[in-house]
């Protein structure tokens, strides 16, 4: 288990160092993001984490870009989330969303 504080994602490697940077746990090939937020901050939590799913999915080695090395993307999520904000962050990439309270069976499931 590894937590990395400000990992590089796609963007980061086109703008300034600190930029787009997330932060995650690695187990293995598994990376882990979380995320609360309320009725007043869900749609824009929807739109930001969309778009940090897709820029960690994607390397960039030279002139080439290639998928990550990791096998799955999960989101650990606090607070209040529709059904549909859920739907749109996975088809954004992430491959598994749990709630906080739905952590021992995303341990179970994912064999942590």
């Amino acid at each position: 288990t590894n937590r990395i504080k400000r990992r590089r994602t796609f963007l980061s490697d086109q703008k300034n160092k600190g930029a787009a940077t997330c932060d995650v746990i690695t187990v293995g090939d598994i990376m882990i993001m979380w995320q609360t937020a309320s009725s007043k901050g869900d749609h824009h939590k929807t739109k930001e984490l969309s778009g940090r799913v897709g820029m960690l999915i994607v390397n960039e080695e030279g002139n080439t870009i290639s998928p990550t090395s990791f096998k799955q993307i999960v989101l650990v999520i606090d607070g209040t989330w529709t059904h549909e904000q859920i739907s749109r962050m996975q088809r954004a990439g992430f491959d598994r969303i749990y709630y906080v309270d739905e952590i021992d069976t995303m341990k179970t499931e994912l064999g942590l």
